[in-house]
């Protein structure tokens, strides 16, 4: 029993939604302070969610991920798996880098039956 197409997880909307939230949230930010950017975290992450859900995606389990650091000549790679329905179930990423600030968030929209 899949969800009508119009009420499915739509990655191209939810990534507006992230980067809305990204300026918002980290628009006064510019230098990179662990213990705001740890409050930060759980704030975006909080927020994303909120706002993906206001679009009535149907049955739709959200798991969001949030990492904010600082720019410093590292590299960093983010990875994660999941066990999933490639029919019903998607997920969206964006990044945001603002000073010496990056942030990287992806969310997971899981069907449930």
């Amino acid at each position: 029993m899949a969800p009508q197409s119009d009420r499915k997880f739509r990655p191209h909307v939810v990534k507006k939604i992230m980067d809305e939230a990204f300026e918002e949230c980290l628009d006064g930010l510019s230098n990179y302070d662990a213990v705001k950017c740890r409050a930060l975290t759980t704030q975006v992450c909080e927020d994303i969610k909120q706002r993906v859900k206001w679009l009535n995606f149907e049955r739709c389990k959200l798991v969001c991920l949030v990492h904010i650091g600082s720019i410093s000549g590292q590299g960093m790679r983010v990875a994660s798996q999941c066990l999933w329905d490639h029919t019903v179930d998607n997920f969206a990423s964006t990044t945001y880098s603002k000073g010496d600030i990056f942030a990287v968030a992806l969310l997971f929209g899981v069907y449930k039956e």
